[in-house]
Parts: structure tokens; sequence; C-alpha cells
């Protein structure tokens, strides 16, 4: 009957206290595998790391989506704590011809992106006014938090 009333309690507790997703750990070796591990993140969400291999540049030629713009990568989305970590890797928007204008990231609101030891280059916004003319390295919606660490 204790054991009984034991898992009763905590099966309350569970529910009235739920436990934070339990996110994930991703390597990423190229730009494939990167976007593959921050999707992987997003539907994760909580706490989520990406370590890059080390000293690589990971060379954006496309547009992966268009939230609030043209972006080289996923949307971090909201409930995802991402930190990415480099070991003196790049991640840049090739400067070949006819690659197309695009931020980097786009950091939702709700979410978190941490940079470790990288370096971001050629980020390109093109436009007027507008969501679509801010953010050539990062855009951080309100509500976002961005944090560069060296």
């Amino acid at each position: 009957m204790k054991h009984a009333a034991l898992l009763a309690l905590a099966a309350v507790a569970t529910s009235l206290f739920p436990q934070p997703a339990a996110g994930g750990n991703w390597v990423a070796k190229n730009v494939l595998d990167l976007i593959a591990a921050i999707n992987a993140a997003d539907a994760a969400g909580g706490v989520n790391t990406i370590t890059l291999a080390p000293d690589k540049t990971f060379t954006l030629t496309t547009v992966n989506n268009t939230a609030d713009g043209p972006n080289g990568l996923p949307v971090i989305v909201a409930n995802n704590k991402l930190t990415i970590r480099g070991d003196g890797t790049t991640i840049m928007r090739s400067k070949a011809a006819g690659t197309p204008a695009f931020r980097l990231f786009d950091v939702a609101s709700g979410a978190s992106l941490t940079l470790e030891n990288l370096t971001l280059a050629n980020g390109l916004v093109v436009g007027d006014t507008g969501i679509d003319a801010c953010g050539g390295a990062i855009l951080n919606s309100a509500g976002a938090t961005p944090q560069l660490l060296t």
C-alpha cells in the first residue's frame, strides 16, 4: 500500500512540475550536418549543443528559408536554447558570383542562441524597410536571447 501511495505522489509531482525537454548534443562536420543538427535541436527543444568541426569553414551557398526574409540556416525556434561551439570555425555566406543575399541566423522570440569561439562572415540582407532589411549575420527577434562568446 505504501508503495502505491508513493507512486501516486510521484505521478502528481511530475504532472505539477513537468521536467524540461531533454534537448540533445550533435556534431556537425559540414553544412548539411549543421542544418540537420539545427532542425533536430529545434524539434527537441530545451537545452541543445552543436559542436562544429574545428578550424573549418562552413560556407553557405543557398537560402534555407524565408521566415523574416532570406536565411542561410534554419530559424532557431522558441524554446530552443541552442549553443553552437566552434574551435576556430567560421560560418559564412559564399562570396561567389550568383550567391543570393541572405542572413546567416534568425533567432525567434523565445529562443536563445549562444555562439562560442566561431566567426560569422558575409551575411547580406537587401531591402529598404521592415524585417527583410535587418540582421546581416543574426536577426534577433524581440524576446530572443543572443550571446557571443570567444
